[in-house]
């Protein structure tokens, strides 16, 4: 592959992206940790526009589309240019940067006043939906724009993902936006609501894998072949499996085949990942002890490597009928999204915006120390969420089967429930510590001459796959 061009537009608004993401994740974490305080104590839910059900609709989708998706922005407006050699639309790329902002306001003015479409993460009024399409069609054009006009024509693994994610995020929320009515609508929610999991929220988080590990190790991914066989992999395995949330349900049974099927059959590109991956750290790991900025972003990217091959192992086991049977409706379900999204998405969002951030600065992490207690908060406080949240759902699995009583098995969850507020305020904690040291990063006088030596390295690194 010939060195790509490296680009210094784009540098601004994706800076301003990743500020605005980190402290939209301190805000929306600290919202669901209030409204996981409601259900131990549900007199804090009498003040309607603070109902746990208000709440949660914001703290949900504020974290998706808010956090995850204002970061994947900032991550398309930086490395696209710089991995194509070609030239953002910076007018564009800042309207779309200021539009899902003003989205972001206007969803949470609206969920307090509950007004909602009522569909799981497709809750927003048909007006917002339509301003969704809108900054869909300029983020896809500011993206497109530098890779179709670039002069690098060999394209690195991490743009395949960036722009799959892209094209797929846009035909899943055009599903999720028109209701059907009846069984029809379950079935064509979930292929939106688990397609865009799958399909926006961590295709682009295992793209910026990719980038980020190679970057901060110094040393390229371990075969760019496999990366693209794990790519193609995704592409054909992880849309059929998107109805596993319904196998309970009366869906046709060779729909309930299929999605088992394809659900189990999501091992193999997290396999392929896991092994590209692990490969590539092979003879490197003494560097996750490194103590600087990059030894911290390359710890929350191994880590978010270690959970996606979890998550998918979980996934794959509670999609069997026996086990689906047993954990379906129960806390189960509510930590394998936890354990989805934090684990695949968030983790290596987190290390983008400490990686990215170095590199568009050109300043360490203004505080080390800081960083790694927001590492280790986010690593506890994830476990914790994810496993208390399992075990109560086995828990209660074990007493609807023993007929036990619905009142006493929300008695036991009640020990449950306090651990799972716990361990969320170490993420919240974690993360507003994240907000403080980039707004604090962002403040600082920038260092041009350290930039153009970080960009020297990482040419040599991504030219070499």
């Amino acid at each position: 592959m010939a060195q790509p061009m490296v680009k210094t537009d784009g540098r601004e608004v994706a800076k301003w992206c990743l500020v605005a993401a980190s402290v939209w994740m301190a805000v929306t974490m600290t919202i669901g940790f209030i409204a996981s305080l409601q259900m131990i104590f549900p007199g804090l839910s009498d003040i309607p526009w603070l109902s746990f059900t208000r709440l949660r609709i914001i703290h949900v989708n504020g974290v998706l589309f808010a956090f995850l998706t204002m970061a994947y922005l900032g991550a398309i407006y930086y490395l696209v240019p710089k991995l194509t050699g070609g030239e953002l639309p910076e007018g564009v790329a800042r309207a779309s940067f200021w539009l899902l902002n003003g989205i972001v306001v206007l969803a949470v003015l609206s969920f307090l006043a509950g007004r909602t479409e009522g569909r799981e993460y497709a809750e927003l009024p048909r007006p917002l939906d339509l301003l969704v399409v809108v900054f869909w069609v300029m983020m896809t054009y500011a993206a497109f724009k530098p890779a179709l006009t670039g002069t690098e024509k060999r394209w690195y693994v991490t743009l395949w993902f960036f722009f799959q994610s892209i094209i797929w995020l846009g035909f899943c929320y055009l599903i999720g936006m028109v209701p059907l009515g009846g069984i029809a609508d379950s079935v064509a929610l979930w292929a939106y609501g688990h397609g865009v999991l799958n399909g926006w929220f961590q295709t682009m988080a295992l793209g910026i894998n990719y980038w980020v590990i190679p970057i901060t190790t110094g040393r390229p991914i371990f075969s760019h072949v496999l990366s693209l066989i794990h790519f193609w992999a995704l592409v054909v395995l992880m849309f059929p499996g998107s109805n596993h949330h319904l196998i309970q349900a009366p869906i046709p049974e060779w729909l309930k085949f299929v999605t088992i099927a394809f659900s189990v059959g999501m091992l193999l590109p997290a396999s392929v990942f896991f092994t590209n991956m692990f490969q590539s750290l092979k003879g490197n790991w003494h560097q996750l002890r490194r103590f600087d900025t990059d030894g911290l972003a390359l710890k929350f990217a191994v880590a978010g490597v270690i959970f996606y091959l979890l998550n998918c192992i979980f996934a794959a086991i509670q999609s069997i009928r026996p086990v689906n049977a047993f954990i379906h409706a129960t806390q189960w379900v509510v930590g394998h999204a936890h354990m989805a999204v934090i684990g695949v998405s968030a983790l290596p969002t987190i290390a983008l915006i400490y990686a990215a951030m170095r590199r568009l600065t050109g300043n360490e992490v203004p505080n080390l120390r800081l960083g790694n207690w927001h590492l280790w908060l986010t690593i506890v406080g994830y476990i914790g969420v994810f496993a208390t949240l399992k075990i109560a759902g086995i828990v209660q699995g074990i007493h609807r089967a023993a007929s036990i009583p619905f009142e006493q098995t929300m008695d036991t969850m009640r020990l449950f429930y306090i651990a799972r507020s716990f361990f969320g305020l170490l993420l919240v904690i974690g993360a507003w510590i994240c907000a403080y040291l980039v707004v604090k990063w962002l403040v600082t006088k920038p260092a041009p001459e350290r930039v153009a030596e970080f960009e020297k390295v990482e040419r040599q690194v991504i030219a070499l796959h």
